[in-house]
């Protein structure tokens, strides 16, 4: 699947990469609101949003992060079209921002995580590190080791600016915590076929079919799997892949949140 991969960029001659990077490193590290690349240059693309992020990222590992992993962000028409982009972005999860659980019951309050916002996903764990380009979902398949029912716990950043798409990949695509369930047996099922729902306080917030994504769960991970790498990255045994929100993004609200994932499990989130 052909989703748009990165080249050279001319708006590098005059957009300083380190500088954003370290605004964002900045940001992050004294909890204030990301800057808006766009609001001085209103010509940010994705190509060099994405050289921002990779350097934002690094700034980090070298003050002691470690990469946990990648996410899938606005796979949906209706989100990349708010974020005036026409494509799926990707983000870096940090081993960080692992949420603790007990047996898949967890806790956070918003104090934790300002304007939280909740989305139920699938990750994915690989049996070998990856370095370069998958060709098919027959590959992948192969080198499939895992797969978990997720709740990211997303954040965008920004105080009260709304971003663009560009600002958001700069930022490392709302990427900030998740909590990861228990492995499944996955090789039996359906992967497209489970019906996931979100309750607040037993209230239905949403109920789709884990296929709803893209063209579907593993052409979602393809695309994430080569994406990451076209930016740069390779792919640890191990590292989880976030292939992307099934069913709405959720600002959260205090309350007991129940994700459900039929024969995939369940996970449970106290949102204090």
């Amino acid at each position: 699947m052909t989703r748009g991969q990165n080249t050279a960029d001319p708006l590098q001659d005059h957009i300083d990469i380190s500088h954003w990077a370290a605004q964002m490193l900045a940001a992050r590290t004294e909890q204030q609101p990301f800057p808006r690349v766009t609001d001085t240059h209103a010509d940010l693309n994705l190509t060099t949003a994405y050289a921002i992020q990779s350097a934002f990222i690094a700034l980090c590992v070298s003050q002691g992060e470690q990469i946990g992993g990648f996410k899938a962000a606005l796979t949906a028409p209706a989100a990349q079209a708010a974020m005036g982009i026409d494509r799926p972005v990707v983000g870096t999860l940090f081993a960080s921002g692992d949420w603790p659980h007990n047996q898949g019951q967890a806790q956070v309050t918003l104090e934790q995580i300002p304007k939280l916002i909740l989305e139920t996903e699938l990750g994915f764990t690989l049996s070998q590190e990856v370095a370069e380009p998958l060709i098919n979902v027959a590959q992948l398949k192969q080198i499939t080791a895992t797969c978990h029912p997720m709740i990211e716990l997303a954040c965008l950043g920004f105080g009260d600016s709304a971003p663009t798409g560009p600002d958001m990949v700069a930022s490392n695509s709302a990427s900030k915590s998740y909590v990861k369930g228990a492995a499944w047996d996955w090789q039996s099922a359906d992967l497209d076929a489970l019906e996931v729902t979100l309750t607040c306080d037993a209230a239905l917030q949403h109920k789709t079919s884990s296929g709803s994504l893209l063209d579907g769960q593993w052409d979602a991970l393809l695309w994430l799997v080569n994406s990451t790498l076209a930016n740069g990255h390779s792919i640890s045994a191990g590292q989880v892949l976030m292939t992307g929100s099934i069913g709405g993004l959720h600002p959260a609200k205090p309350g007991s949140y129940t994700a459900n994932y039929g024969v995939a499990g369940e996970l449970r989130l106290v949102v204090g």
